[in-house]
């Protein structure tokens, strides 16, 4: 848990390890209130707002939460995902249909982005050399853990690179003309101030709108990128979100 919050409060985007023990004391700070860790909800959420003004979180298909301290959202409506640490609550006279009633403990935005459609005729398959280039300009590599997921249209990805200054994690669609659920996640680097190189992370969020629609069909989503050891993949149960 204290791992992901350390990515939460470094922004993010390429949260520098070496700053780790302050993220973490200050994380605790903020979860002193609770009564321990043991007792905390670790999940993931889109952040909506209803026609009619009331501010609910989407924890999956089909759990959706009502947090009951929080009437509006801290976005100003927008719509994006987040990291939330909450306790469910009995409290049903503020609860809307369907919903669980939860006091949120703690939420913080992930960075949340639109992938990137390649535009005109489907591409090559990924062997092309110039496209090549770009994917390779800098190593990435995805952690193995619980935060990468396809969920609510939105895949959500924990990478690392070795590079102080990343700039970007972009993702493409539409490249692999075979498979149009074919991703491809690439970074490209800021200009180096100090040429520093070190371990970095992030969380970063992409919305799927640029797939197909499944037509109610579940589809297999498969994930390209190119790691410090090559070529990488992984799949992930896709459905267009309703």
């Amino acid at each position: 848990m204290l791992a992901v919050a350390t990515l939460v409060l470094c922004g993010l985007q390429a949260c520098s390890v070496d700053n780790e023990s302050d993220a973490i004391e200050e994380i605790n700070q903020k979860l002193s209130v609770a009564d321990n860790a043991e007792n905390l909800i670790q999940a993931l959420v889109t952040t909506k707002t209803t026609a009619d003004g009331h501010f609910y979180l989407q924890e999956s298909e089909k759990r959706l939460l009502n947090p009951v301290n929080m009437p509006t959202s801290p976005y100003n409506g927008k719509e994006v995902r987040a990291i939330v640490y909450y306790t469910e609550v009995v409290q049903t006279a503020t609860n809307q249909a369907g919903m669980v009633d939860v006091y949120v403990k703690w939420i913080d935005e992930i960075h949340t982005r639109s992938a990137s459609l390649l535009e005109g005729a489907a591409g090559t398959d990924s062997d092309d050399k110039d496209w090549e280039e770009t994917f390779t300009k800098l190593p990435i590599d995805i952690v193995n853990d619980w935060v990468n997921s396809l969920t609510d249209g939105y895949l959500t990805l924990h990478y690392h690179a070795l590079e102080n200054n990343l700039c970007d994690v972009y993702l493409l669609t539409g490249r692999n003309p075979h498979d149009p659920y074919e991703m491809i996640l690439y970074g490209y680097p800021w200009v180096s101030i100090n040429n520093t190189i070190m371990p970095s992370d992030g969380l970063v969020a992409y919305k799927l709108d640029n797939l197909p629609p499944t037509g109610g069909d579940v589809k297999i989503a498969t994930l390209r990128w190119f790691s410090p050891t090559g070529w990488k993949q992984a799949q992930f149960y896709y459905k267009t979100r309703e």
